[in-house]
């Protein structure tokens, strides 16, 4: 339908964009170095593969400068930041649950994300929690399959193993306008659409 099409022209953005952006800057004859320099592009950085984190004595050469005593200097931090994302996490799921009008099953969720951000945290990751407004976005383009999910992990998979360094090529102002975009759309979501649910 309409909305499945709006969600197809909004994966395709991205490359178009990309498109876009770099025959400006060709026909413009502006180079790599000068894009950097103008702040166009971040500075350029060599691409490291996931396998050299795995390699034989890479975690002791790079865990050798923490101070693990720092991290635990501040009990009362670290309880309150869990506790806040335990009932933040908790939230999202009585979220989806009221868009959707499925039943999810809250232990399940809560088993899932610890163990997602137990994996996270490994190869530096963030903690791992339901996303309302991407499962309710997909949901109602009429998506009801772990297509989408599977797609984004063997993306995300791929680019970690070959060591691409996608942000010496993703422009400034893209990546901003797409985090506003998420903003937006975030606010919408919890200060409109939620009159629905509570």
């Amino acid at each position: 339908g309409a909305k499945l099409h709006t969600l197809s022209a909004f994966v395709l953005l991205l490359p178009a964009a990309l498109t876009i952006f770099y025959a400006i800057a060709g026909f413009a004859g502006c180079t790599l170095d000068g894009l950097v320099s103008d702040g166009w592009l971040f500075e350029a950085e060599a691409g490291v593969p996931l396998s050299v984190y795995f390699a034989p004595g890479a975690a002791t050469g790079r865990l050798g400068p923490v101070s693990w005593s720092a991290m635990f200097s501040d009990v009362n931090g670290l309880f309150a930041s869990a506790v806040t994302s335990l009932a933040a996490m908790l939230l999202k799921v009585v979220v989806l649950e009221s868009a959707s009008g499925a039943y999810l099953d809250m232990n399940a969720e809560l088993r899932a994300a610890g163990s997602a951000s137990a994996l996270a945290a490994l190869v530096g990751g963030v903690a791992a929690h339901p996303s309302p407004d991407y499962v309710t976005a997909l949901r109602q383009a009429g998506v009801r399959t772990r297509a989408v999910g599977v797609a984004t992990i063997a993306l995300t998979a791929s680019v970690l193993a070959s060591g691409l360094p996608l942000m010496n090529v993703l422009p400034r102002p893209l990546l901003g306008s797409l985090l506003m975009a998420n903003g937006v759309e975030l606010t919408k979501l919890w200060l409109w659409d939620a009159r629905r649910w509570i």
